[in-house]
């Protein structure tokens, strides 16, 4: 039997107020594993760190990025496969362009975690160039526009994927913020 899921796509103002009732009802003592996933330039780091920033989120963060320019000699899938072995939840950001996180996914269904995925994206592929640009200039790491493309290309149809192996599935718009483009701010 197929399982019911549903999908919701939310603009990024309602996106805030939805993972924060997410992370409140869930301590992470419980096996959830919280995905904010989405192409580069999506708003990912920027939803996360906000939360963080006002104390909203009480599951330990990975984040992909920022592993990624520590230099840390481990894997990303090792470090995230020894947190689903500790048993206890916690939300990672995944630049969801690879394959390789829906076996992590599997490797966390097969160790009895729930999994809940927040889905970042924009309206067009523009809007991430922009903001990858923007996010350069402000001292971020640099993406040129073709990799930015390929990897919005690549996420949106690895997406379905995603949306099948989750128990929980939410879409964000976050092309404007209150009425703005994000990437004029």
């Amino acid at each position: 039997m197929e399982k019911s899921l549903k999908i919701k796509v939310y603009p990024y103002k309602k996106m805030a107020g939805i993972l924060l009732n997410a992370t409140k009802i869930s301590p992470s003592d419980e096996k959830i594993l919280y995905v904010v996933c989405g192409p580069s330039g999506s708003g990912k780091s920027t939803i996360m760190a906000n939360l963080y920033k006002a104390n909203k989120i009480n599951v330990p963060f990975i984040n992909f990025a920022t592993l990624k320019r520590s230099g840390t000699e481990t894997p990303l899938e090792q470090v995230l496969k020894n947190k689903i072995s500790e048993g206890k939840g916690f939300a990672f950001e995944w630049d969801s362009s690879s394959k390789e996180i829906l076996r992590l996914l599997k490797y966390a269904k097969d160790n009895d975690f729930k999994i809940k995925t927040y889905f970042v994206f924009t309206t067009s592929a523009s809007v991430n160039e922009q903001r990858a640009e923007l996010r350069y200039k402000q001292g971020g790491e640099f993406y040129n526009n073709d990799e930015i493309l390929e990897n919005y290309k690549n996420t949106l149809p690895l997406s379905k994927s995603l949306k099948k192996i989750s128990d929980e599935f939410v879409l964000i718009d976050s092309t404007f913020i209150k009425g703005t483009p994000i990437q004029s701010l």
